[in-house]
C-alpha cells in the first residue's frame, strides 16, 4: 500500500524501535478493551504482539503523530476474516485500527481512515472495505459512520476470550464507487 498521510500523522511499517510508544497507548485502560483485547500490562506483553504481528504482517502500519515522531496506534488491512466471508465474489478487505486515548475526539482517525480508503479504492487492493466494533465502542462507530460506512449486520453475544464477554457487534461496509458510462 502507498504511503498514507494526513496534517497530523502519516501511516509507516512498524520497527522493532517501536516498543515503548505501543506500550504507552496498549497499556491504557479502554484502548485495547475497545479493540477486543485486554490492555498490556508490560513492556514484555508488547514486545510480544510488535514481533509476533505487527513486524510479521506486511498490512498493519504504526500511526506516527507528526509532531512528536511517536507512535499513537496502529492501522491494518485483513483479506481474510470472518467478516469478508459475507462478501464472497468481491475484493473485501477488513479495516481495524487502534489510536492512543490522549488523540481520541481530534479527527485524527477520521481523517487517516479517509485517506485510506481512498488509496485502497484507487490502487484496486479491495472493492468493499469492512469495520467491525462492539456496541460500546462508540468512537470508531462515529469515525465508520462519518467515512460513508454503512451498517449491515447486528450480531447479539460474540464472545471475547481476550475480555471473557460477550459483546454485540456492529459490521460496517463501504463499496468503491464505480463511474457508470452514460
Amino acid at each position: 500500500m502507498r504511503t498514507i498521510e494526513t496534517k497530523d500523522v502519516i501511516l509507516r511499517p512498524f520497527q522493532e524501535s517501536d516498543v515503548e510508544d505501543l506500550f504507552s497507548y496498549a497499556s491504557v485502560p479502554g484502548v485495547g478493551e475497545n479493540a477486543g483485547w485486554r490492555h498490556h500490562t508490560s513492556l514484555e506483553e508488547s514486545k510480544a504482539v510488535l514481533y509476533n504481528h505487527f513486524l510479521q504482517d506486511e498490512l498493519s502500519f504504526a500511526i506516527v503523530f507528526k509532531k512528536n515522531h511517536h507512535v499513537i496506534g496502529s492501522f491494518s488491512l485483513k483479506k481474510r476474516t470472518k467478516m469478508t466471508m459475507d462478501f464472497k465474489d468481491l475484493k473485501v478487505m477488513e479495516i481495524g485500527y487502534v489510536l492512543n486515548k490522549r488523540y481520541w475526539n481530534q479527527g485524527i482517525m477520521s481523517n487517516l481512515l479517509s485517506k485510506a480508503v481512498e488509496a485502497v479504492f484507487e490502487d484496486g487492493i479491495a472493492d468493499v472495505l469492512l469495520i467491525c466494533c462492539h456496541d460500546l465502542n462508540y468512537g470508531s462507530q462515529r469515525v465508520a459512520e462519518k467515512n460513508g460506512f454503512h451498517k449491515y449486520k447486528i450480531v447479539p453475544d460474540v464472545y471475547y476470550e481476550s475480555l471473557d464477554e460477550k459483546r454485540t457487534m456492529f459490521y460496517y461496509y463501504k463499496e468503491k464507487e464505480v463511474e457508470h458510462a452514460l
